[in-house]
Formats: C-alpha cells, structure tokens, sequence
C-alpha cells in the first residue's frame, strides 16, 4: 500500500510537470515603447493589406504591450506601430513568432533602428543574418547611399525632364491629370533619362552591389531552407514579381517546401508563383466567378469567350484606377458592336454601398455626354457636300488651314452655318467650330473625365497663356483660354505625328 501511495504521488508530479510544460509553449509577447504615444502595435502577415485584412493589433498601455497565442506553425510578421493603419503605412520591422516567450523594445519611427528582440530562435537566426549582412556590404553601400540623399536635399537627382514633369504632377488639379504625367515618367525611367548626370553616375555604382545582396541571399536559402529563409522569398514574390527569376524560385520553392512541410506558406508561395508564371501576355487567362451587384454569381468566361475583352481591376477608393477606367470608355462605345467588351472587377471594402452610389454618378455623367455636342460635331464628318446645292453652301477657294494648303472653305447655308468645313474637293479633312454658344456649354474639367487625357498638349495659336488639346486619335482637338474653350477642330482620326505634321503648325511668338 505504501509504495502504492508512492507511485500515485510520483505519477500526480509528473503528470502535473508535463501539464505545465505543455501550457509554456505557447507564444508570449512582452513588450515595452520608448520615445512614442502609439496605441497600439499591428503585426502584418506576408500578402496582408492593413487597409482591409483583419491584422494582429496589440493594445498598448502605459508604454507597455502583451500578446499571447498558441501557434500551428512558426511565421514571419511585419511589426508597425498602430497609426500605420491610418497613415496607410510606415517604418516596419521583421518579426518571427514561434511558441516562445519574446521580449521586444519598440523605439518611434525616426529610431525604429534602435529596436531590440529578444527571444526565439528564428529571431536570433534573422538577427544573425542581419548582421552578417550589413558587415559585407554597408562599408561600401552607405557612402553611395548617403551621396544620393545629398543629391535629393540639393534637388539635383533628377533629371531638368523629369523635374518639369514632377512640378506638372504638383500643379495637377485631378487624378485624370495625373495618371498621364505618371505614364510619361514611367517612360523616362524606362528609356534612363530621369537621373540627373551626377545620379546617373552613382546609380551605376550601386546597381551591382545591389546584384551582390541578392545573390547573397538566394546563397543562404539555399543553405537554411527555414522560415526565415522562407519569409525572403516570400518578400520577393510578392514585392519583386515583375524582375524575379521564376526558375530560381520555382526551385528554392521545392526547396523550402520539402523543408517546411504541412506549413501554410507552401500553398501562399504556390499561388504566387502559378500567378507569376501564367498572368503573362500570350498566356491564357484565369477563368474565374464573383457576384454581381444582385448577387449573381457571374462567371468571366460565360461573358468574355468569343470576343476581345478588357478586364478593369479597380475600385471606388483607387483614384488611379478610376481615371484609367474613364479613358476606356469612348473605346468601349467606339467597339462594342465590333466583339470588343470590358468587364469591371470591383475590390471593395465590407459592402458595395459606396460602389453603388459612385456607379449611379457615373451613370448619369455618362449618359450626359454619350448625347454630347462633341459625338454630333464628330457626326458631321459623315456629312456629303456634293449632296447640298450650290445655293445651299457658300464655298471660298484657295484657303488654308494652319499646316493644310489648298483647301476649299465650305460654309452650309442653314443651321450648320456656325461650322467651317474645310475640304480638299469634295473630302472634309477639317470642322472648325468657333461658336461661343455651343463653346459655351463644354469645360476642358468634363471633357478630360470622358475622354481621358490628352496624347499631347501644344501651345495654341489662340493666345500666348492658351494651350492645345490634341485627341488626333479621336478626331478632335480644342484650345484653351483663360479657362474657356476658344476653338474646336474636328478632323479623321489619325495618329498624333500625322495631325501635327500635316495639320498643326506651331503659333508665332507672342508679344510680350
């Protein structure tokens, strides 16, 4: 009975030891802030929005934080402090979480280099890395560095091109504008003529140190398939997926995997590397289904199989993409009896409320301008002169027209006399409008918002402040005038080189 008892009391301790060796494997968060008010700490996991996606927020009391959970599998975070979430962004740290307990201390952004972790083995790998890192290459990558943030502070890193444009961009009264003058700096990032002389110099220094930390990198996950290694690589196809070797990392990703298994970062890293690799031009698209504003389930291939089709990723709190979407539209009205369609995807936040009430905009705006004065003066194109008696027009010979010579002016005598045609025979190469009536009831603002923006503004021979607005793509083109429309110019449609080559011709110089 006696060693009964004994081994009853053995087996109560080591029963009551295990319970409470399983209960520390959970993962514990302490922490403390310095020199910040935050309210909070969010942790963003890889391919997380803070915008939408439901983060780990961690209150933030008298300076000090706790978090504690029981984790399936060990993971790599982003550590922002809370006004991210409303300032749409921020400094951020790495982070790896693993049922351990963690120690931090969070500095305020200005000094977020000053944070300390403490705790688990991933952060001490990471830490590790870091470290060995910075030792190979910040002797040699800083001073670069450095000079290129002088170049800023002295406004001497760009280019007198892209100065003009970024100046244009800071003038820029709508996001319609913007997106034009954000295409033509991309174009001059592309073709290497928006640095400066001076950058283009130090850019050239730093670009194969940059090649030499990435080849370091991809050289330590080949080595330490871990999450740590799996959290670079992860960064990498979300942020670099445009320049990324999709071989390497196909291979990196069976690496990793067969290192990781059952972990949920082999089905994210799958998905992005299948996406990567099959949403190219001359692939075939991915058919997919979404619910429409009634609720239906609409499947894309059911509404897009036999024509050609634009797919319009956007949304009603994307002021870039609503502004592409509105260049679209007198494409879609120009094709859409021709097998040509688009279909919208909207990506909007908790319900379409907003989306609703913005498409009903949309709607009216449009149907105002589908029976615009523009379409009925791009009809006039359409108009047979030799069908109109001599007493009808009164025709003047030997005209010309800015770069166009040898034109006839034909003006009908009826109530289109308020439009020039100017011809060459019997063909109408030009509509001159000059009507303040009809002038009148147009602004460049509603135009520009229907129409997109323009290939190319031009200085007008209307006044030395007026300017040019060419669609030579649409047919049309108008100047400007202390915020009035002074002419307007309908023509075939033609590629903006042609109208300027064989219509416009540059004004004079105007008197000061």
């Amino acid at each position: 009975m006696k060693y009964i008892t004994k081994f009853t009391l053995l087996f109560t301790i080591l029963f009551s030891l295990n319970c409470s060796s399983e209960k520390e494997q959970v993962l514990q968060i302490n922490g403390k802030v310095i020199g910040t008010e935050t309210k909070s700490i969010l942790l963003l996991k890889p391919n997380q929005d803070m915008r939408f996606d439901s983060l780990i927020e961690i209150p933030v009391e008298n300076g000090e934080f706790y978090f504690e959970s029981k984790l399936e599998n060990p993971e790599a975070v982003n550590l922002f402090l809370g006004e991210a979430k409303e300032n749409g962004g921020g400094r951020f740290m790495p982070l790896f979480l693993e049922n351990e307990k963690i120690d931090l201390t969070i500095h305020s952004e200005e000094e977020f280099d000053k944070n300390v972790t403490k705790g688990g083995n991933l952060n001490a790998e990471y830490t590790k890395f870091k470290q060995n890192f910075e030792n190979k290459f910040n002797n040699r990558i800083k001073p670069l560095q450095d000079s290129i943030s002088a170049l800023f502070k002295s406004d001497e890193y760009n280019s007198v091109k892209a100065k003009l444009l970024y100046t244009e961009l800071r003038e820029a009264k709508n996001q319609d504008e913007k997106i034009v003058i954000y295409k033509k700096l991309d174009d001059l990032k592309k073709s290497g003529e928006n640095l400066s002389p001076k950058a283009k110099e130090l850019d050239d220094k730093i670009k194969p140190i940059y090649e030499e930390q990435k080849l370091f990198q991809q050289d330590y996950i080949d080595n330490n398939p871990t999450i740590v290694s799996y959290s670079f690589l992860l960064d990498n196809l979300i942020f670099n997926k445009e320049t990324i070797d999709i071989n390497y990392a196909k291979n990196t990703f069976k690496i990793l995997s067969k290192a990781n298994p059952n972990h949920p970062y082999n089905e994210l890293a799958y998905n992005l590397i299948n996406t990567i690799e099959n949403v190219k031009i001359g692939k075939k698209y991915t058919d997919f289904s979404a619910p429409d504003l009634n609720g239906n389930n609409i499947k894309l291939s059911d509404k897009i199989n036999g024509k050609v089709a634009l797919l319009d990723l956007w949304a009603t709190w994307c002021g870039p993409c609503i502004a592409k979407s509105r260049t679209m539209i007198p494409l879609y009205n120009e094709y859409k009896d021709k097998g040509f369609t688009i279909i919208g995807v909207a990506g909007e936040f908790k319900n379409t409320d907003r989306l609703v009430k913005f498409l009903e905009k949309e709607k009216i705006m449009n149907q105002k301008f589908n029976n615009n004065i523009i379409s009925e003066w791009l009809d006039l194109r359409k108009v047979n002169l030799s069908s109109f008696s001599q007493e009808e027009i009164t025709k003047v010979e030997n005209v010309k027209y800015e770069g166009l010579p040898n034109l006839s002016r034909v003006n009908l005598n009826n109530d289109k006399s308020k439009y020039y045609f100017f011809n060459i025979r019997e063909n109408c190469v030009m509509i001159y409008i000059n009507n303040e009536n009809d002038l009148g009831s147009l602004s460049t603002e509603e135009i520009i918002k229907i129409y997109g923006q323009p290939e190319e503004i031009l200085k007008s021979r209307a006044g030395k402040r007026a300017k040019h607005y060419v669609y030579s793509q649409k047919g049309f083109a108008f100047s400007v005038m202390d915020k009035k429309i002074a002419f307007f110019e309908i023509f075939p449609n033609c590629h903006l080189e042609k109208y300027k080559e064989n219509i416009y011709i540059e004004p004079p110089k105007f008197k000061k």
